[in-house]
């Protein structure tokens, strides 16, 4: 039976895919709100803490949940909370779970069509702050790390995609 953990596991896309994965017998773990918070570095690292103590191994990682803001907002951590959540917290929990996900793992990231400049200093500054800039510049990290983490992840033979669902009704929206 294959372990699979998914992040915003009660998000629209996140419950489809933790439905999906529970029909076909797979054991999910599903890190979301309230108990779980991606914007907290330190929630992220006590979920990896408890997983690298209860499985062995990991299949696959979805890391599904996002955040949209309209407003600029401060995570537990003080960093910007689309950032933190859409990119930081994944990055983060992905790099914990190394040992987990090695020998066969996948790791897959949601993601969205971003022609966003990355621009840290935008993201980091409440008076430069646009939301649509920060959503898009999230995401646009999110496939440079996937990019990245395919290129690196081959030494521990774990497999890295991104993918975009299209458009979804959603909480995001």
């Amino acid at each position: 039976m294959p372990t699979v953990v998914v992040t915003g596991g009660t998000g629209a896309v996140g419950s489809a895919a933790v439905a999906e994965l529970q029909r076909r017998r797979a054991q999910v773990v599903s890190l979301s709100r309230p108990s779980f918070d991606l914007s907290s570095m330190a929630s992220v690292r006590a979920a990896a803490r408890e997983l690298n103590r209860s499985a062995r191994h990991i299949d696959a990682l979805l890391n599904i949940a996002a955040v949209y803001r309209p407003a600029y907002e401060k995570s537990a951590d003080g960093l910007e909370s689309m950032l933190a959540t859409n990119h930081l917290g994944p990055f983060l929990l992905t790099n914990l779970l190394r040992d987990q996900l090695s020998g066969g793992g996948r790791v897959i990231t949601v993601s969205a069509p971003s022609g966003t400049h990355v621009d840290v200093d935008r993201l980091l500054n409440r008076d430069r702050f646009g939301a649509f800039h920060s959503f898009g510049a999230t995401k646009a990290a999110n496939l440079m790390f996937t990019f990245e983490l395919a290129r690196r992840a081959k030494r521990w033979d774990v497999k890295a995609n991104a993918f975009y669902p299209g458009l979804v009704r959603s909480e995001l929206m």
